[in-house]
C-alpha cells in the first residue's frame, strides 16, 4: 500500500468495540510503516488512514485495497 491509496477496512474480531466503527468504511492512506500505540498487538505494522474524518492507526491486516 502507498500514500493516497483507497483502502476499506476488513471485519477484524480483535478490535475493540470503539474501533468496530470503521469496519466496512473507506479511507485514503496517509503514511505507512507506523506501530500501534496497543502493547498487546506487539510490532504488527500499521497504516494511517484519513476515515471518518480523523486519521486512525488501522493494522496493515485489516485493510484491503479498492
Amino acid at each position: 500500500m502507498e500514500v493516497g491509496d483507497l483502502v476499506k477496512v476488513k471485519d477484524a474480531c480483535r478490535y475493540l468495540s470503539d474501533r468496530k466503527r470503521w469496519v466496512g468504511h473507506v479511507g485514503v492512506v496517509m503514511e505507512t510503516g507506523c506501530f500501534p500505540d496497543w502493547e498487546w498487538m506487539g510490532n504488527s505494522t500499521c497504516i494511517k488512514v484519513f476515515i471518518c474524518g480523523t486519521v486512525e492507526k488501522i493494522l496493515l491486516e485489516d485493510l484491503e485495497i479498492v
